[in-house]
């Protein structure tokens, strides 16, 4: 194999590699933005709620309607799951730990 097409070979692999870390980083950075955004819209709904310990989401790329699973505080430390659309609604919730 003569230099030149060594040389384009290593370019090629090293933009490649590039590329799809760009692309998998950017997926990871977005999806996390979205999580926060969840997580701000539950908080400002919701003064009740002291803390969000945990946001999951349900369902996956491309579906219509997104809804989030939260592990949340609220009041005196009682531990709830609670689950919400995107703009912080919560439609239901159960008690997983009671103080």
């Amino acid at each position: 194999m003569n230099p030149l097409t060594k040389r384009f070979l290593l370019r090629g692999l090293i933009i490649s590699v590039l590329i799809a870390v760009i692309i998998v980083g950017s997926v990871f950075i977005f999806v996390r933005l979205q999580l926060q955004a969840v997580k701000n819209n539950v908080l400002e709904r919701h003064p009740s709620i002291t803390s969000v310990e945990q946001v999951n989401t349900l369902g996956g790329w491309g579906e219509s309607g997104m809804e989030y699973v939260l592990e949340v505080r609220k009041g005196t430390g009682s531990l709830y799951r609670i689950w919400s659309d995107e703009e912080g609604v919560i439609t239901d919730e159960e008690v997983i730990n009671h103080k």
